[in-house]
């Protein structure tokens, strides 16, 4: 993911969640002054029902918005009172 070098300096954006699949999920930290909230922004690509990609994963979980849950639910146990932006290609949702 490219952020504009200009956008550097006004905040500071950091990748978390390396280990997650399929998404990028960016801290966005506003400074104090500015009087904004910080924000996550998690860009997904959920692979279509069906597609290979589930192979290999647990029969129980073998739909992407399943996998795309687990992910929102573990980002929202470590940032509860952060504003979360989702966005990407969902396919059927």
């Amino acid at each position: 993911m490219f952020v504009k070098d200009t956008l550097f300096k006004c905040v500071n954006v950091t990748g978390i969640f390396s280990e997650f699949k399929n998404c990028i999920v960016l801290f966005v930290n506003f400074p104090p002054a500015s009087g904004r909230d910080d924000l996550i922004l998690y860009f997904s690509y959920v692979s279509p029902e069906g597609s290979s990609i589930y192979s290999n994963v647990d029969n129980t979980e073998q739909n992407g918005i399943l996998l795309l849950q687990d992910n929102i639910d573990h980002v929202k146990l470590n940032y509860s009172n952060i504003m979360l932006l989702l966005a990407g290609d969902l396919n059927k949702v």
